[in-house]
């Protein structure tokens, strides 16, 4: 069974190998790098037309003033940042249901049974309750990680900025937009194309490395560049480990979910009024992040 599924792997990695047999190594980078700069200029087009839509407005409307402007703009800033994601979401959807299309016709990408099928139907349930729970357990442990050494307080101006970006909207907007159409967005840029065309030249362990990596250093300072890394290597092994892009995009809104009701309830206010309360939940954290990887790897066996 296992020298089976070997040459299965190799066949596959064979197969990627020739989706581009002529590819410049140029033409290969480009194809990497062009899904999250295309993410990042994409914001940057919608900010500007943003910027002067709002402009427009209060021009048409006679209120117009600079000071006036400015703080519209701060004001409805994560209303912008939530456009930007919707914005980005058709245009990769379609660039990855294209990768996907290419791989299936060099038979890069293994075509499952009819049998193999029901089975993953039957265990996908409890493999995207895994990953639910992998994102809650991640976020806690990462950032009370970040407490116990001092970096949130070193880097208290990164996370005001922050906060000043993803929580400045109403709960249910916040809800909507940080916990569920951020993280589509992002795991279609990061996992489903960025990784999966890394995975094409590189494989699978470098392609989830790399696109933590980037995913880390797009998220613009140190503090949650560290958190996106890490918890980027927790989204790009689920991606490989389920096949599925439901797996990341579930683990990626339960650790946002957390991040938005740590910030803008008192749901979990217990955790931070008392010590001891902070330690049973730091190490529950990484009890039930470690018992959610085995269980995880032990689903997706064959």
């Amino acid at each position: 069974m296992m020298n089976l599924r070997n040459s299965k792997q190799s066949n596959r990695r064979r197969n990627r190998s020739s989706l581009y047999p002529e590819e410049s190594s140029l033409r290969s980078f480009g194809r990497i790098v062009l899904p999250f700069l295309t993410y990042y200029l994409l914001n940057l087009v919608v900010s500007i037309l943003f910027m002067i839509g709002v402009r427009l407005y209060l021009s048409v409307s006679g209120t117009y003033s600079l000071e006036l402007w400015q703080q519209t703009l701060s004001g409805l800033g994560y209303e912008m940042t939530l456009l930007m994601a919707i914005a980005a979401i058709p245009i990769m959807l379609r660039w990855y249901k294209k990768d996907r299309a290419r791989r299936a016709a060099a038979g890069a990408i293994e075509t499952p049974t009819e049998e193999q099928i029901e089975t993953r139907k039957k265990k996908q349930p409890l493999q995207l309750l895994l990953c639910a729970l992998m994102g809650i357990s991640a976020c806690f442990l990462v950032n009370h990680l970040m407490m116990l050494t001092g970096m949130t307080t070193a880097h208290a101006q990164d996370v005001e900025s922050v906060s000043k970006i993803l929580y400045q909207g109403r709960l249910i907007l916040e809800l909507a937009g940080t916990a569920v159409i951020i993280p589509v967005a992002e795991e279609l840029v990061y996992r489903a194309l960025t990784m999966g065309r890394i995975q094409d030249y590189l494989g699978t362990p470098l392609a989830i490395g790399t696109s933590a990596i980037i995913f880390g250093a797009m998220h613009g300072n140190l503090l949650q560049g560290l958190f996106a890394f890490v918890l980027g290597l927790l989204l790009g092994w689920s991606y490989s480990k389920c096949r599925s892009l439901a797996a990341p995009m579930i683990l990626h809104m339960g650790a946002n979910l957390i991040s938005v009701l740590v910030s803008e309830t008192q749901v979990f206010g217990f955790v931070y009024r008392s010590n001891s309360a902070f330690l049973v939940v730091t190490v529950g954290s990484g009890i039930l992040l470690l018992l959610c990887l085995v269980a995880l790897v032990k689903s997706t066996k064959v």
